[in-house]
């Protein structure tokens, strides 16, 4: 196994059984083999990298779509959460039309996350069919998952105690 930092792989290959990665470093150029290759990036950048080797698999990464997705962490004081939120969490069916895709009760998952007086709620916003609830301002997108945690959740709270959306 090898680790190479700062190297811009150009081209990637395969001769004989041997993967050849193409690699530019500080203005020079190297070539270097392997038996193994594992591409850990976007599929629409490993597509560039091995279309002229593998133009049929370059093809199908160019036509993956990522459906946007928008992470919003809700915290709250537990004292107004009528719900009792043990367990994972729920998933949304598309049927429902909800704003959400879904919430994890990251506070139920993990220790520590929050103050033990407190819920946090990770929801997600977005996927394929409601993408464009990810176009809404940050403070319209926010209120609209405070407003639905409230309806699911028996929450009374008039805002979070905390907001955060990535």
């Amino acid at each position: 196994i090898s680790l190479h930092l700062d190297h811009k792989v150009e081209f990637i290959t395969r001769i004989k059984g041997k993967y050849i990665i193409s690699c530019a470093s500080n203005g020079d150029h190297d070539n270097e083999e392997y038996d193994i290759l594992v591409l850990a990036l976007p599929a629409h950048q490993a597509a560039d990298l091995i279309e002229f080797t593998y133009p049929g698999l370059s093809a199908a990464l160019q036509n993956i779509n990522y459906s946007p997705m928008a992470v919003v962490h809700t915290l709250y004081n537990r004292a107004e959460v009528g719900h009792a939120l043990q367990g994972f969490g729920a998933l949304h069916p598309w049927e429902e039309r909800s704003f959400t895709s879904g919430s994890v009760w990251t506070s139920s998952l993990f220790d520590n996350r929050c103050r033990p007086h407190e819920v946090l709620i990770t929801s997600f916003v977005g996927s394929a069919g409601f993408s464009e609830h990810t176009q809404l301002d940050e403070r319209s997108l926010l209120e609209q998952v405070h407003r639905e945690l409230c309806e699911t959740y028996q929450i009374r709270a008039l805002a979070p105690v905390y907001q955060h959306l990535h």
